[in-house]
């Protein structure tokens, strides 16, 4: 989804393609995005 969305751009479109709600969409997104930045986040800490 993630990877989708960053082609497309809109939550709606990306729903739209994979028949699920935007909210679902919206939810798998950020949380992806805060689970990369927190990793980032620690290895930038130990560098």
């Amino acid at each position: 989804m993630w990877k989708l969305y960053q082609e497309v751009g809109s939550f709606a479109k990306v729903a739209k393609k994979m028949r699920r709600d935007p909210d679902t969409v919206s939810r798998y997104v950020r949380e992806y995005e805060a689970a990369v930045s927190a990793a980032g986040y620690i290895i930038n800490k130990r560098g």
